[in-house]
């Protein structure tokens, strides 16, 4: 598949791989991962850019080309860094990846690869050996408690917030004040490496309301996850980076896609809320609804 060669083709990645993927297990994953690749190529390459998707008992490969040479490199990043992050976060869920320049030598192609479970490859999503983009030992986890989660609501929010972060990816720090923000951004990465919260509730909100994107259960849904043990610190600071960033670019025409709704802010602020709570040693309270 073409895709623009601008801030709109992650995007139009994920809409694309959306409905190839209709129905399998490992769709959303594939998205994430591979808007974290055209996000890269958008930043750091140049056009034309194209995806491509292969599908089979054993796994899914995809792939992204470009019209540069330079193949991409992880590299550490620092603490006022707008950018940098995808090939890690590539790095630790995918089961392979890699780069290679295309045969008549004008540009390169950028894949990954993810085994189905059945196939002996780690859950989709499980982090590897290092969280993604930290650099640091896989933190300390426990178990975090969401009870009457809404199904829907989650969905939507994933949506919105995917999309909306990687508007904010894709400007950097062209704004003077998104750099204090991505301070905020990396302070929290430091404190639980690798925390992905909205994307490990929604998953997991979607496997109990029975896979579809709607609320499957009256009431919402009880979820217990683990995840890093100090995500509670990193939730405030990940409040305060999306507080900001959204009155930031409230208004702006610079941001292509529509800032998340209210219910999905609402639905953000109660689980970092909770993450905080629990960190603390309270107990759990649901979904005010």
């Amino acid at each position: 598949m073409e895709l623009p060669a601008d801030r709109s083709g992650p995007a139009a990645c994920r809409r694309w791989l959306r409905d190839v993927l209709a129905g399998d297990d490992l769709s959303e994953i594939v998205q994430l991962l591979a808007s974290e690749l055209v996000t890269n190529a958008v930043l750091y390459a140049r056009g034309p850019f194209a995806a491509r998707i292969s599908s089979d008992d054993v796994g899914v490969r995809v792939e992204v080309s470009d019209g540069s040479p330079m193949f991409p490199v992880r590299r550490p990043y620092s603490a006022g860094a707008t950018s940098g992050r995808g090939l890690g976060l590539v790095e630790s869920l995918a089961g392979s990846w890699g780069s290679e320049a295309v045969p008549d030598g004008t540009g390169k192609i950028v894949w990954f690869g993810i085994e189905r479970p059945e196939a002996g490859a780690r859950p989709s999503g499980e982090p590897g050996a290092l969280a993604a983009g930290s650099g640091h030992p896989p933190a300390e986890r426990r178990a975090y408690r969401f009870l009457a989660t809404p199904v829907a609501i989650t969905n939507q929010a994933w949506e919105e917030y995917g999309g909306f972060f990687r508007e904010l990816q894709l400007l950097g720090d062209e704004n003077p004040a998104a750099v204090d923000l991505w301070r905020l951004w990396a302070a929290a990465e430091t404190e639980a490496p690798g925390l992905r919260v909205l994307y490990e509730v929604r998953r997991s909100a979607l496997e109990a309301g029975g896979g579809v994107p709607g609320d499957g259960v009256p009431g919402g849904v009880d979820l217990e996850i683990e995840l890093a043990g100090r995500a509670g610190t990193a939730a405030s600071l990940l409040d305060l980076f999306f507080d900001g960033a959204e009155a930031l670019y409230h208004g702006s025409e610079r941001i292509l896609t529509p800032l998340p709704g209210e219910r999905s802010v609402a639905l953000r602020k109660w689980l970092l809320r909770e993450l905080q709570r629990q960190q603390a040693g309270e107990e759990p309270s649901p979904w005010p609804g």
